[in-house]
């Protein structure tokens, strides 16, 4: 299995160097979109809150909030931690994966706690919703459903994922590490996936995503990397559909960030992470497809009657497939 992981990994790179030979120009131009967006939106929006976040998490960390007590303990939070989903909520993508990551390495959560707690505490942050996102649609009341059906369905998530227990967080054990070298570091990596990602999106979309229609262009890109995909709405002319494809990109937040949390989060298991970020994008979806059609005019609606059951086949599925390899128990009565 290892022999072949590299095979694999060899081949890659193999052709990735030949495409760059082959075709500098749109390495080239890819690079500098990658740069320019990092240098303008990226680094801007998340680079204070990746300062922020570290002493945050270990203040919050043994705070507890007695006013929500029972929300908290529905999804599973350990007593003390609750300050790690604020941190998440406003911080962005990967700002939550490093809070839990800082709150493991600290000692407030245990290696259990933190791996699950992954799966439920990474948002999209107001910032990106309210600044980008909400310019794809005619009107704010769009961007404030697509916050509430983003944050309904993280909280469905944490109340039914596995692994639940009762333990208390610990007092943080105190300072970890340079704040400002964290922080960099951090920003680092995940400016460098922007750039890759842009680099592979320019390469994909010169040699092979014209042959698809306007929609599955959006698709394709927004699963790669979100900034490009939400862009990309506004090419979409059924502002139903728009909304229902918005909500699968902010839920699941594209392989390009998952990559920045995979970055981010140390040494705890990455598998918990990507589970609950595919259950994210999924219920998001099935709660959009809902919304918009409850809500939107009829000539403004999405109708595709059996995508909401085939979408509902595939969240049972994720969790057995959890629930059966994975070593944490069942959700426990709380």
């Amino acid at each position: 299995m290892k022999k072949k992981t590299e095979i694999v990994r060899l081949s890659v790179c193999a052709l990735g160097m030949i495409a760059l030979i082959l075709d500098s120009k749109t390495a080239l131009s890819g690079c500098r979109e990658g740069v320019t967006l990092c240098l303008n939106v990226v680094i801007p929006s998340l680079f204070p809150f990746f300062v922020l976040s570290v002493p945050l998490t270990q203040c919050l960390c043994g705070v507890r909030a007695p006013f929500a007590s029972a929300l908290f303990r529905g999804l599973g939070v350990p007593s003390g931690c609750e300050g790690i989903l604020l941190v998440g909520l406003l911080g962005g993508y990967p700002v939550g994966a490093q809070s839990v990551e800082t709150a493991w390495r600290s000692g407030c959560l245990d290696r259990k706690s933190a791996e699950r707690m992954l799966a439920f505490t990474s948002f999209a942050g107001p910032s990106f919703l309210f600044g980008m996102t909400a310019a794809c649609f005619p009107g704010k009341g769009y961007i404030w459903l697509l916050w509430a059906v983003h944050i309904l369905s993280a909280i469905l998530i944490g109340w039914c994922y596995p692994g639940k227990n009762d333990t208390v967080g610990n007092t943080p054990a105190g300072k970890q590490g340079d704040l400002m070298v964290r922080a960099v570091s951090a920003m680092a990596k995940v400016c460098g996936w922007v750039i890759v990602f842009r680099v592979l999106l320019g390469f994909l979309t010169r040699w092979f995503l014209w042959l698809l229609p306007e929609e599955g262009q959006v698709l394709f890109s927004g699963i790669l990397e979100l900034t490009n995909g939400i862009l990309g709405l506004e090419r979409i002319q059924n502002v139903g559909l728009r909304f229902v494809m918005g909500a699968g990109f902010l839920g699941f937040g594209g392989v390009c960030v998952t990559l920045q949390a995979f970055s981010v989060a140390g040494a705890l298991r990455k598998r918990h992470y990507l589970i609950g970020k595919l259950l994210h994008g999924t219920l998001s979806v099935i709660l959009a497809y809902l919304l918009q059609a409850a809500v939107f005019p009829g000539q403004l609606r999405w109708s595709i009657s059996p995508l909401p059951f085939l979408v509902c086949l595939m969240i049972p599925g994720f969790l057995y497939l959890f629930r059966k390899k994975g070593r944490y128990s069942r959700p426990v009565p709380v």
